[in-house]
């Protein structure tokens, strides 16, 4: 079933306010008719749905995998969205014994949680990713990498040193540009506000004579200053002392350097599979298209089987 008709589907649900918690209770519903045991899982959004249901095919006919909203929209935050059903979900009595038997349970992306352990949610039944996003164990695996690119270059094998140095490069870099978002997001400077300030990766990243890759970290300081932003630029030592790169790194941004260092520069030959496509159709199938289980974190994923 095709992701637009899953969508369809799911808005025949959910034509009310709480879009989220009548999905579920339409689930819940069906199993007691029908006496099934099938599992609630929500996340943040529509491409997380198709990522999860191939990642957890093995339960394919035991969860429902559903988003907090009708329609994804990037102006809503889905994932305060995500938190407030599991946390209604665990006080209404028509949920409680169904969470009661790991029946609900909610996944978010942990962005810089895992940094900042005290604005974890504490709530049993939501998982958090083991990194910044879970799309940021996909796009820096050397496997998938290797895979997803001599798709797109049939013609043109990419060898294994130069997919090692992309990675390296676009993990290094979004990583970096990473610690000046950290510090702004602990002054509570959040994506809105960065976003009306076209604080953005692609305004710092730039070609250096050598037709190498580099972020100017003196534009980034420079418009940090200019928008009086209240922060110490000194605590971005602190966070070079342990190996922060894939807690720091946004895949987002990860996927526009990996853009900028391959696909920008070179056309796609006629027989690739992402022939005449643009930068966000090929992140979203670099995302959905190749995902297996063995890049995954396993503690992760052995946290997700617990609830089956």
């Amino acid at each position: 079933m095709s992701t637009k008709r899953r969508e369809r589907n799911y808005k025949k649900i959910s034509k009310k306010g709480n879009s989220g918690l009548a999905a579920i209770k339409n689930i819940l519903n069906n199993n007691l008719i029908k006496k099934l045991s099938t599992r609630v899982m929500v996340v943040e959004g529509f491409t997380d749905v198709e990522l999860f249901r191939r990642l957890l095919s093995k339960y394919k006919r035991r969860v429902r995998i559903i988003p907090p909203f009708d329609s994804h929209n990037l102006k809503k935050n889905n994932k305060a969205k995500v938190i407030d059903i599991i946390t209604k979900c665990n006080q209404e009595d028509w949920a409680k014994r169904h969470t009661g038997n790991k029946g609900i349970f909610g996944i978010i992306d942990a962005d810089f949680m895992n940094l900042e352990p005290e604005t974890r949610p504490t709530i049993k039944n939501l998982l958090l990713t083991k990194f910044h996003d879970i799309d940021i164990e996909i796009f820096t695996s050397n496997y998938i990498l290797e895979k997803f690119l001599n798709d797109a270059y049939p013609n043109k094998p990419i060898s294994k040193f130069q997919i090692r140095r992309i990675r390296k490069t676009c993990l290094k870099l979004a990583s970096l540009f990473g610690k000046y978002v950290f510090l702004l997001h602990k002054k509570k400077i959040y994506s809105d506000e960065r976003k009306n300030h076209h604080f953005f990766l692609k305004k710092f990243i730039e070609l250096n004579n050598n037709q190498k890759l580099v972020l100017r970290t003196d534009f980034i300081e420079r418009d940090i200053q200019r928008n009086r932003w209240p922060i110490d630029l000194s605590d971005l030592d602190s966070l070079n002392v342990v190996n922060y790169d894939k807690q720091l790194a946004n895949s987002h941004d990860f996927f526009k350097l990996l853009w900028k260092q391959t696909f920008e520069f070179q056309k796609f030959p006629l027989n690739s599979k992402f022939c005449a496509t643009t930068d966000k159709f090929c992140e979203v199938q670099l995302k959905i298209s190749y995902i297996c289980p063995i890049i995954i974190d396993q503690g992760f994923l052995a946290q997700i089987s617990n609830y089956f």
